[in-house]
């Protein structure tokens, strides 16, 4: 689970030495589920369930990433369409505002939130592209008598 910046987990070596976590092997690390996130059904993974952590630690995180990605990258595009340098940003980002995130393998739950988000706001961008294209807008309905 994510902790402030202010808290830190570290071990205890057998000569009595903390040593971070950093220093953990991606072996001993908590690996990426299998399947795809955001699709429980189709044997993938809800990440809130896979995470396992407090309601509230998980909002926190995800507000943060969905806060940088709207300030970084463009939305109305999918992960594959942005900028590496404009992901790896936001990635570093969210990887140094979260220390205990050097937990999970390869930082899975990071690239997994991102690309989920972006999959979701352009996905929105091409709905609201096909609606105005074709003259239709939820917002405008109106009612013949």
């Amino acid at each position: 689970m994510p902790s402030d910046s202010s808290d830190s987990i570290s071990s205890t070596s057998d000569s009595g030495l903390s040593t971070s976590v950093a220093n953990l092997s991606e072996d001993s690390k908590i690996p990426k589920p299998p399947g795809e996130p955001g699709r429980p059904g189709r044997g993938g993974y809800t990440l809130y369930d896979a995470l396992n952590w407090s309601p509230k630690a998980y909002v926190r995180f995800k507000k943060f990433i969905h806060h940088l990605i709207e300030e970084h990258l463009g939305t109305a595009k999918c992960a594959s369409s942005q900028s590496p340098v404009l992901l790896k940003c936001v990635h570093d980002k969210v990887v140094d505002a979260f220390p205990d995130l050097d937990n999970y393998s390869g930082f899975w739950l990071v690239n997994d939130m991102i690309m989920m988000w972006l999959k979701y706001t352009s996905g929105r961008a091409r709905q609201k592209e096909v609606g105005m294209a074709t003259g239709k807008s939820r917002s405008k309905k109106t009612c013949e008598l």
